[in-house]
């Protein structure tokens, strides 16, 4: 065997992709989601803390009450009398019940206010109230106190004279006006939604007073509208009684002007008002209109009668006339042919008999024709008929359109008096209508808005309102939280990604070892999923890390495992590459050379045997010394503790030692300790031609990490690349690949 341990120094830095090394790292959606699951207890923690401050702060505010009065625009008329007021109904457009949100808040109703409820002499209007001087946090954080930090008059000249202008305002101040102002400003007045419902809503320190403030301006609003309308029904009432004795007359008089038009030109309706003269016109032109089909279809069939006659045709016109007799007549005649045929083929044509169905059939033919002389005659007949009756519906139509002309000239001018009278009869009756309704209407004269809903005495104050200050404070604490918590993530010293370990270490991640979950005993026996699960994720790690050190440019013979601290999964490394090697028919030797903590004994599961390193080192057989594991083909050299470890390892029997077992297999693996708690791995590393660095994903720290390296930089140890321990398999996938979901790595393992 040949010792690399000086040939390999460590290996020069990877070469870093596009933007990674001097530029800051940009943060993205997936970096913050990590944050948040992976440092959720410090979000909840910070947003506690920020809702325990908020709650604090709001029981130190002083109570607001509001109460909320509804009004409704109520589209519902008053239906006593069947009328419409005289002042439309509001309408439910955004526009009019903007109009009358304007009319709530004007001064007008405001001063209404005052006056009724007194204003003037209430402290918390009047400005004359005298409160308690707050304490504690309140002191600190009061208006007032505030407005004191932030005036800066005494530095500019604060105590200088008045102005005139200053002075003028004073003289014209009135104390009413400024009662409506303190009114106004704890005024909210506001449309509610789609609807025409209206919200009046008081803000006060005294819940009763808001109550009572609501209650009033609603009712004063009301009011109005009721006077309003009662003040423009008065008027409508008084103009509706003159205009409709003018209208009466002017009835009158277009109505008696069309019944002497009547008299005059001799113009009479039917009982359902229509003309006598174009009802006998319509019935004319409809007999005409029939006559004259009735005309067409007779002179058509004596047209075609005629062109049979003339033709030779005669006995096809039954077919035109549907004549039974032609019909039968021309049957005996093909009956006579017939027979006349059968005995003149059987006697002759001079034979008695055929001789007397001749004669038959002469006199059939003259009986044929003289039928059809008489079917033309007929047909002939009916076409002169139905001329005449023609003829004779024409003259009539004649006689009395000319009359319905005349009539119709009169009846135009009748028209326009009949229209005028109409006008005018309609005009009267919704006068007299609408002075009928008016006439009585004041004295049920309702509001077009009414109060639905009084403001109660509000039993609980409106500010501050501790949903929405809780409402603001746990949003706000988890942002503070995830503030905190990336910045914690920033400042974290461990290991996430492939990426961070190659960019700080200047190493190749060989593999990543996902943790196993169970107990203690289970993570200690780790090793034991290669064999018991050999599809499941560790044990595709493991194989993966042994593959690269098959397929590397000088397959290394001998391995040394190590890790900068203790408790980062090294032994388990150790003990699961040789079981997958030894899976792969070669030999492998694991060497436990931790002789201050052995725990490859403890990962195997072994009795613990007499012999060891220890005694291999003293002269005893080697075969004596190796013991099978329980789980597999490999040979285990155990290890136990010694009080001179280094002194024992740095020998020159360990060197023939290693030599020895090295040419005695086809791989062999070396337990070493941390490089950070003893020289001994060190050591160990002269002996390798491959270290495997173990580091455990997110706990060891960046700094040990490279200082361990360090250390093994200093011997010249040919450090191949890193081991991922322990890593939440994952969130490794989500922090090197991206959305685990997508990805779906995990259907091709079965843990």
């Amino acid at each position: 065997m040949t010792i690399h341990g000086k040939t390999r120094a460590l290996q020069a830095p990877i070469s870093e992709g596009p933007g990674e090394s001097d530029e800051l790292p940009v943060l993205s959606l997936a970096d913050i989601l990590r944050v948040m699951h992976t440092r959720k207890l410090t979000i909840l923690g910070t947003a506690a803390l920020v809702v325990a401050i908020t709650g604090l702060a709001v029981s130190q505010l002083t109570p607001l009450y509001r109460a909320t009065a509804y009004v409704l625009l109520d589209q519902r008329q008053n239906n006593v009398t069947g009328a419409e007021a005289v002042v439309a109904g509001l309408s439910n457009d955004p526009t009019s019940i903007e109009n009358q949100v304007q009319i709530l808040r004007s001064r007008a109703l405001a001063g209404e206010v005052v006056d009724k409820l007194d204003l003037a002499n209430d402290p918390e209007f009047s400005g004359s109230d005298e409160e308690e001087e707050p304490s504690g946090i309140t002191a600190w954080l009061s208006p007032s106190r505030i407005a004191e930090w932030l005036n800066v008059s005494p530095w500019l000249g604060a105590n200088a004279a008045p102005s005139e202008e200053e002075e003028a305002a004073a003289a014209t101040f009135d104390p009413r006006d400024d009662l409506i102002n303190r009114v106004l400003g704890s005024l909210t007045v506001s449309a509610q939604g789609r609807s025409s419902a209206i919200a009046v809503t008081f803000t006060a320190k005294d819940p009763e007073k808001a109550s009572k403030l609501a209650n009033t301006l609603a009712a004063a609003y009301v009011e109005d509208q009721l006077t309003v309308k009662s003040e423009a029904t008065q008027k409508a009432s008084e103009w509706l009684a003159e205009r409709l004795e003018e209208v009466a007359a002017q009835t009158q008089n277009a109505e008696r002007t069309v019944e002497q038009y009547k008299v005059t030109n001799n113009l009479t309706d039917s009982s359902n008002g229509a003309s006598i003269t174009q009802q006998q016109l319509s019935a004319l032109n409809t007999q005409l209109i029939s006559a004259q089909a009735d005309l067409a279809q007779q002179e058509a069939k004596f047209s075609q009668v005629a062109a049979m006659k003339e033709s030779g045709r005669s006995a096809d016109i039954s077919q035109a006339v549907a004549s039974s007799l032609i019909s039968q007549l021309r049957q005996q005649e093909t009956e006579v042919l017939r027979q006349e045929a059968e005995l003149a083929s059987r006697y002759g044509p001079l034979h008695p008999k055929v001789l007397d169905l001749q004669s038959q059939k002469q006199n059939l033919a003259t009986k044929i024709d003289e039928e059809v002389r008489r079917v033309v005659e007929t047909v002939q007949n009916d076409v002169e008929v139905a001329r005449v009756r023609v003829r004779s519906l024409r003259d009539a139509l004649e006689d009395i359109t000319s009359k319905a002309q005349g009539e119709n000239l009169a009846r135009v001018k009748l028209s326009e008096l009949s229209s005028a009278a109409s006008s005018n009869r309609t005009l009267f009756e919704a006068f007299l209508k609408r002075f009928n309704e008016i006439e009585g209407h004041d004295a049920i004269q309702t509001s077009d808005a009414r109060l639905i809903s009084p403001a109660t005495v509000p039993g609980s104050p409106s500010f501050p309102n501790p949903m929405v200050f809780y409402g603001a404070a746990v949003p706000g604490g988890l942002m503070l939280g995830l503030l905190l918590a990336m910045l914690s993530d920033s400042l974290a010293s461990g290991f996430r990604t492939q990426q961070q370990v190659e960019r700080t270490l200047s190493l190749p991640v060989l593999a990543a070892l996902p943790e196993v979950s169970g107990t203690s005993r289970t993570r200690r026996r780790a090793a034991d999923r290669v064999i018991k699960k050999p599809m499941s994720a560790f044990a595709e790690a493991v194989r993966g890390l042994q593959l690269g050190l098959v397929l590397a440019e000088r397959p290394p013979k001998v391995v040394v495992v190590t890790s900068s601290v203790p408790s980062e999964g090294k032994t388990t490394v150790a003990v699961s590459l040789a079981r997958i090697a030894a899976r792969s028919l070669r030999r492998v030797i694991l060497v436990d050379a931790d002789l201050r903590q052995p725990a490859v004994v403890k990962a195997t599961n072994l009795s613990q045997p007499q012999p060891g390193i220890v005694e291999a080192l003293t002269g005893t057989p080697l075969e004596d010394c190796l013991c099978k594991d329980p789980m597999s083909d490999v040979l285990i050299l155990p290890g136990r503790r010694l009080a001179n470890p280094s002194d024992v390892l740095s020998s020159g029997q360990m060197t023939k030692l290693i030599q020895t077992l090295a040419e005695s297999c086809d791989l062999l693996i070396i337990d070493s300790p941390p490089l950070l708690a003893t020289n001994d791995a060190r050591i160990l590393a002269q002996f390798a031609d491959a270290v495997l660095f173990v580091v455990r994903w997110e706990r060891t720290p960046r700094e040990a990490a490279l200082h361990a390296l360090r250390s093994l930089s200093d011997v010249m140890a040919p450090t191949m690349g890193v081991v991922l321990t322990r890593t939440d398999w994952e969130q490794f996938q989500y922090y090197n690949y991206g959305n685990k979901k997508y990805l779906n790595l995990n259907k091709y393992y079965r843990n």
